[in-house]
């Protein structure tokens, strides 16, 4: 039995098809926030207006559907590895794309509602490049950003990427740039045909950078 935040036996309709992101596989990643070459701490604010700090974040591909979409959800993980706070949202992932909502809660993660979120098209050719965005933007008042971000992607195409734990020798480089009411927020990322985007470049308008990298992927049993 599958069993998520909801309930057991869910039907997945939405995960059917997914090579990448199967149900209740989990991929772990890390995050750094730089500003100039001074590394930073990344952090939320929680109800009781504690600082939470937060190293990892934790993708787990849920049974059951979000809005047409594979439901997933994020934790945030302290130093501890004590998650300190979950947000459910979605993905897509079939024939002609795969994207994901990246997660977006607390300092600086907030930003990435004004970057491209991770995506690709298929098939996956060099020199590619495809537009999006999103609009009616409300929630992030707190950096300034409503409205719309517009997105511009280009497929690079293959390269090699060093995460903390692994060297992808055969995966595709991606540069972003999404434009918004608050500047232009840059991302760099690389996705692996097995284990999805295992690295992001988020550089943002109020001058911090982001790198996130898969220490770690978890098949569901």
């Amino acid at each position: 039995m599958f069993r998520d935040t909801e309930g057991y036996d869910i039907k997945s309709k939405h995960n059917y098809d997914n090579t990448v992101y199967t149900t209740n596989s989990k991929f772990i990643y890390s995050i750094e926030r730089f500003k100039g070459e001074n590394k930073l701490s990344s952090y939320i604010i929680n109800h009781l207006d504690d600082t939470l700090l937060i190293d990892k974040v934790v993708l787990t591909v849920l049974p059951g559907g979000f809005l047409g979409q594979t439901k997933m959800k994020w934790e945030y993980l302290n130093p501890a590895d004590s998650v300190v706070l979950k947000a459910v949202t979605g993905l897509i992932e079939d024939s002609t794309e795969v994207s994901l909502h990246p997660p977006r809660s607390g300092f600086p993660m907030i930003y990435t509602e004004s970057a491209p979120f991770p995506e690709v098209k298929f098939p996956l050719e060099k020199h590619t490049s495809w537009i999006g965005g999103i609009q009616n933007i409300k929630g992030f008042t707190q950096i300034g950003l409503e409205g719309r971000v517009d997105f511009e992607y280009n497929n690079l195409g293959k390269s090699s990427i060093k995460t903390i734990n692994r060297l992808y020798s055969d995966c595709w480089e991606f540069k972003s740039i999404g434009k918004s009411i608050i500047g232009s927020s840059l991302h760099t990322f690389y996705f692996d045909e097995d284990d999805g985007f295992v690295f992001s470049n988020y550089e943002f308008p109020n001058g911090e950078k982001v790198i996130m990298q898969l220490q770690k992927r978890i098949d569901s049993m």
